[in-house]
Parts: structure tokens; sequence; C-alpha cells
């Protein structure tokens, strides 16, 4: 931990300290039981872990609580999100802040709660990896791209480089075409973002010779990362857009460019969705029912990759790893009480008139996925 996220943690304690401990925190009956209020309530603030406060997370202040019980709790709730973590996704953490109007707060108190998002963020680059739905939450809350630029200083000596690089394989291309999770920022946004990646050249370049020797897979995935900011210049492409309205009643013949996206689904013959959420503690991008089996509809959940053009299977099939990490244990546990649970990797694409996309993996993704007791699926079509 950084010595500027354990003063931010200390902040937000001083600063939220008056708000008091409410010893008849009231839930709904129907989502909140008496055994676990009254086992929540038997515990001081600093003695709570985070499997007692994760089920609080998920229905504070709308079902749980009003907004000052949530400000008594606030200080231990991202100290453990910095430290040991939730078992539900971090987005979903810090996504309270919204749901708590946190603009509308006291200045000291979105003073505290700012700084703290900042600390953790370099904290994160610096000692975790990339996560898309981390990044997209803070931007929702922060409405400032550029700041996050400037709390990551990128080093090699750590994981704030290797996220750089992740980061730039999961946007550029995309932000470039418009595709989604483009629609996450607005314009301006884009183009501070493009901007931002266009300036890492330099650092590519230095991280190729650094980790050749080290690690030639990465180094490998760090030249093509530069090469894809070479070959597709972010100005050549503003204008490129620019010239496309005018040429394409000219066009002789359509490009069709390969797409395609990712998921990882559990379905079920048995498990309703309340078992789910129970169980893994992170609400899936989609529930839905497919096929039919024991005279009866299979309930998947499942979280996904947008549907991508001139898709990257290797950082989309790791997008969804990185998703599912910190419910690894909550998924292997799942699966050993319901051994005939259907875990699924699925890959999903159609290939265009320009390319066949490649299919590469390493063996972190093989070794998570054999771990958790997934399948892998692949669904290849030619579009057009």
């Amino acid at each position: 931990m950084t010595a500027e996220l354990k003063t931010a943690i200390e902040s937000l304690y001083s600063t939220f300290l008056h708000y008091p401990r409410n010893l008849t925190l009231e839930g709904c009956p129907c989502c909140v039981s008496g055994e676990r209020r009254a086992k929540f309530h038997v515990k001081t603030l600093w003695t709570l872990k985070a499997e007692d406060l994760g089920p609080y997370v998920l229905k504070a202040i709308t079902r749980w609580g009003k907004i000052e019980d949530f400000k008594h709790y606030l200080p231990r709730i991202f100290e453990l999100l910095a430290t040991t973590g939730f078992s539900i996704d971090n987005a979903m953490v810090i996504r309270k802040l919204q749901t708590g109007n946190w603009t509308d707060w006291e200045a000291e108190e979105k003073d505290a709660v700012k700084t703290f998002l900042l600390a953790w963020w370099t904290d994160s680059m610096e000692n975790r990896y990339f996560d898309t739905a981390d990044f997209h939450a803070l931007y929702a809350l922060l409405e400032d791209i550029e700041i996050l630029f400037e709390h990551w200083p990128i080093s090699l000596e750590n994981h704030s480089f290797q996220n750089m690089v992740h980061c730039i394989r999961y946007y550029y291309s995309r932000l470039i075409n418009q595709n989604s999770p483009a629609k996450v920022f607005p314009e301006h946004t884009t183009q501070q973002l493009l901007a931002w990646m266009s300036t890492q050249k330099e650092q590519l370049r230095t991280g190729i010779d650094y980790f050749e020797g080290i690690d030639p897979a990465f180094a490998k995935r760090i030249a093509d990362t530069l090469n894809m900011l070479e070959q597709h210049p972010w100005e050549e492409q503003q204008n490129a857009h620019s010239l496309e309205k005018v040429k394409l009643k000219g066009r002789r013949k359509k490009d069709v460019p390969n797409e395609g996206y990712v998921y990882f689904a559990i379905g079920s013959y048995v498990l309703k969705k309340e078992d789910f959420l129970t169980s893994l503690g992170m609400l899936p991008d989609t529930f839905g029912f497919s096929g039919l089996g024991v005279n009866k509809p299979r309930l998947n959940w499942k979280i996904t990759t947008p549907m991508t053009q001139n898709l990257d299977l290797f950082e989309m099939t790791r997008d969804i790893m990185y998703r599912l990490m910190p419910i690894k244990d909550r998924l292997i546990a799942l699966k050993k009480a319901h051994p005939d649970l259907d875990y699924v990797l699925e890959l999903v694409f159609w290939i265009g008139n320009d390319s066949i996309p490649a299919l590469y993996f390493e063996n972190d993704l093989f070794l998570f996925f054999g771990e958790i007791g997934a399948r892998f699926d692949c669904d290849m079509y030619l579009a057009g």
C-alpha cells in the first residue's frame, strides 16, 4: 500500500467519525434477514471484515439503512476495498457513492472521498491489474479522465507499465472505430484517451528492450501494441473518418470486418437467480434462459464483452478472466456444491473479408478456467 493511500484511509476515518453507529439499522425484511442484521450489529466498525460488510454494501441505502448509516461504514468499506477486497466486484462497491449522491455531500467529505479514490487508483495501477469496470466506474464518479492519467505514474518496476499496455490494447481500436465500450465515454473524453495513448510510444519502445530478455512473450505484445499505434495513428484516423463520409457513396464494395464477442456463462436447471447472487455476490451482465432440459428451461448467469469489430480475442478472454478473478473462490465453492453446473467460456465470432482473427491464449488463462472447472467452446461463422 502506498503512503498516500494509507493517509487517505486515515482521512476517511477522521472525516466520517461523527456519524454514529446505528444499533437498530433496519433493512428490507424481504432482502435482509433478522439473523444477518443481528450478526452485523454485534461488531464494531474496526472489527468488521469483508464477508460482514459485503451483503450490506449490496443493499446499502436502497434496502438496508440510510445515507447516514452508509457514511458511518464508508471508511471501513473503502479500507477493505483497498486491502483485502470484497467478493463482489470493486466497481459495484464504488458505485454506491453514486447511489448516495456523494456530489451533494459536505465539501470536506467529498474531498476525503476523492483523495481516497485517486490514491486507490494509483495503488491499483502499481500493484494490481487494470480492470475496465473499475476504470469506467471511477470515470463515472469523477467525470475527469485526465486526473486518472495524472495519478497513473508509469514504471517498468511495477504493474503500472503492464496496465498501460493492456489499456491501449483494449481501448485503442475500439475508440477509433467507435465500438463499444467507446460509447461509455463522450466524444471529448474519447479524444483525451486517444491523445494520451498516442503519447506512450516512447514508453513502449523502452518496454520492448526491457522485457525482451525477461518475458519475450510480453515483449512481443508490447511490440504489437506499438505497431498498432504507428500503423493506425490517431490523427490520421480522425481524417480518415471525415473522408469516409464523403466516399461512402462511391464505394464499389464494403469491407466486412471481423467481429464477435466472448462470454462466460454458468448454466443450471436447478438454481434460481437469488441462489447465484447469494453464492457469488456479483451481478451478471444478464440472466437468461436457453434450451430445455428435464422439462424446464436452463437459467444462465452470464458476463460478456460487447460485440466488437476488429476483435482481439486474446484481450477479450483476459477481460472476462479479470472480472472473474475476485470471485474465484466462490466459483470453485459453487461448482463443488453443485457439480452439474455448466461453466463455459464461449468465443463467438464472424470472419470478415479482411483477415482471420488469431486465437492465442496464455497458460494463466487455461489454469484459471481449469481451476474453476470451466470448459471452452468456440463458434466461428463467415460474415457477409
